[in-house]
């Protein structure tokens, strides 16, 4: 069952880093992200109420794990596009040094993000049961997604060079 994300991701990863190349990669970010939120709020809260009213084991696991390949597809809509994203958004030419530097700060926060959030749930569910916690992981999902989109619209893309950095000032 959780090879489901992997294969999801594996085989979406091509299409979403194409995506991404065409229309921008903080707006597929974007979306990655909401769309994440939206399933660990249909995992949670909402997963309660429809296995309520259909019933049944099967209808659970076909339910949970169509979730799953969805999760899958949406993670890779938020994880590809985001070390070319933080390379963007460095303005100017990049040195190695820079780029080393980007490539840095994106695997710290990546790894402290998996090595964090698996005890933070562990530590939650049993606390507030699994429909909450995953309520509130969608909510910090959507949250952070919202907030993602208004500096993306607000600041938007950084100048590439001195001379179009010269033409906006």
């Amino acid at each position: 069952v959780f090879a489901v994300i992997n294969v999801t991701y594996s085989v979406v990863g091509p299409f979403v880093g194409a995506l991404a190349d065409k229309f921008g990669y903080k707006p597929i970010m974007v979306a990655g992200l909401m769309l994440t939120g939206i399933t660990f709020i249909m995992m949670g809260p909402v997963s309660d109420i429809i296995i309520r009213r259909e019933g049944g084991l099967r209808g659970q696991r076909i339910f949970e794990v169509s979730l799953l390949g969805l999760f899958g597809a949406f993670q890779t809509l938020c994880m590809i596009p985001t070390l070319p994203a933080m390379k963007e958004s460095v303005p100017g030419k990049l040195s190695e040094n820079q780029v080393n530097t980007v490539v840095m700060v994106f695997n710290q926060f990546q790894q402290s993000g998996l090595m964090f959030t698996a005890p933070l749930s562990g530590a939650l569910c049993p606390a507030i049961g699994w429909a909450k916690t995953m309520g509130i992981y969608g909510a910090v999902c959507l949250g952070i997604g919202m907030a993602s989109s208004f500096f993306f619209y607000v600041y938007g893309p950084l100048p590439k060079d001195d001379e179009e950095m010269s033409r906006r000032h």
